[in-house]
């Protein structure tokens, strides 16, 4: 949709006419596996890790094959754009890959505007369980176009703030790491609990195990109030804030109120990433969530910050998917989750690392206020650059 007016020398184009649209085909999931037989194929799940543990193994037509480097843009969920970093792969459907046919767009250009396009189209889709971004609505799109020569300088400047975001996301990544090696360190690998610690089921080491909002909850979405999480906001051992919907707090006191959710409760993720957990912190208390699993430990034998970790192992994840349905969708099942055995070390030792814990968050902390720097100064420049999109 064109919305203001643009410089001289730039013009509204419909992205119909600069790139030539590829959808991707309904491979037969029953031909699916996960054990690198046949050809890698791209599901929506799998543009933004760039890579995909999934294969098919039956006969396709060549071009759905994909190249690094190609631009997709993933049609459900959140509208992903990303430019394909992994290996070749079959493309498959619900995403779909864009080719440039015109010589008036830099490839470069094109990206960085529909990612600023993009956001803007799901942040004003309607509440719904899942965002589908049509064929019709990608036609359709308008976006501004300046010479070439002003594409080149907005991609230059782009792309430094995007070096130093990658800077910052990398020491992000080694924080992460150092709490991994201090949970071994300290309580060794849970897969041969080398030091002894009794072992204790999930059902045994919580007060509760239950599941949040699942009938119809779309229906209960309000345009500010209570938030309540879903699986998009559960990384391991963080909250994503992002997308965040609510509910009423007159809901969530009444008809909603067995899914409230509370300091120290651990979210454990059902479908997408299943396994996938966090700590609920202090000032989500009395929040709610969506489909997710929600594990209450008892405070005098397990430590939440010790459990989510554990979850976040492989070894925990392992456990935690041993009752999987189906490989198409991978889902939780919450009756094999209260079977989950885990190494259960002295408390006080779960304490002394729940302390490490905190003394790191903190480093995190100062970590994404930097973070936060960089993505508002990121911003703010797509907005100079892309403002009327």
């Amino acid at each position: 949709m064109k919305e203001r007016e643009l410089p001289e020398g730039w013009e509204w184009k419909r992205l119909g006419d600069l790139v030539d649209f590829f959808y991707g085909y309904p491979f037969d999931s029953s031909k699916f596996n996960d054990e690198s037989r046949g050809c890698p194929v791209i599901r929506i799940r799998d543009l933004i890790k760039h890579s995909t543990k999934t294969f098919y193994d039956g006969v396709f037509d060549r071009s759905y094959l994909i190249d690094k480097g190609d631009i997709l843009i993933g049609m459900d969920g959140e509208f992903n754009i990303v430019r394909w970093e992994g290996s070749k792969a079959l493309l498959n459907q619900r995403n779909c890959k864009l080719t440039i046919n015109s010589d008036k767009i830099l490839d470069g250009y094109l990206f960085r505007v529909l990612v600023k396009i993009l956001k803007n189209i799901e942040d004003a889709t309607p509440f719904v369980t899942v965002k589908h971004l049509s064929a019709k609505q990608l036609n359709s799109i308008y976006l501004p176009l300046p010479p070439l020569l002003v594409q080149r300088q907005i991609v230059a400047v782009l792309e430094q703030v995007d070096a130093v975001k990658r800077h910052r996301q990398s020491a992000d990544a080694l924080t992460r790491a150092l709490l991994q090696s201090v949970f071994y360190d300290i309580f060794g690998d849970p897969v041969r609990n080398e030091k002894g610690w009794d072992i204790a089921r999930f059902d045994e080491i919580c007060d509760e195990i239950t599941v949040g909002i699942v009938v119809k909850p779309a229906s209960y979405y309000v345009d500010s109030g209570v938030p309540a999480f879903r699986s998009l906001n559960i990384r391991p051992d963080s909250l994503n804030l992002n997308s965040l919907v609510y509910i009423s707090s007159s809901d969530n006191d009444t008809i909603l109120a067995k899914s409230k959710i509370r300091t120290g409760d651990v979210l454990v993720v059902r479908t997408g990433y299943p396994g996938t957990a966090c700590v609920v912190p202090s000032e989500f208390d009395g929040a709610n969530c969506i489909d997710l699993i929600i594990l209450r430990p008892k405070k005098d034998i397990i430590n939440c910050d010790y459990l989510s970790r554990f979850l976040n192992s492989e070894y925990g994840k392992a456990q935690a998917l041993a009752g999987n349905t189906g490989l198409a969708q991978q889902h939780l099942n919450i009756g094999a989750i209260r079977q989950v055995k885990i190494p259960l070390p002295p408390l006080a030792l779960q304490q002394q690392f729940a302390r490490i814990v905190e003394q790191v968050e903190a480093l995190r902390e100062k970590q994404r206020a930097s973070g936060k720097v960089i993505e508002g100064l990121f911003e703010g420049l797509m907005q100079r650059a892309f403002g009327g999109c």
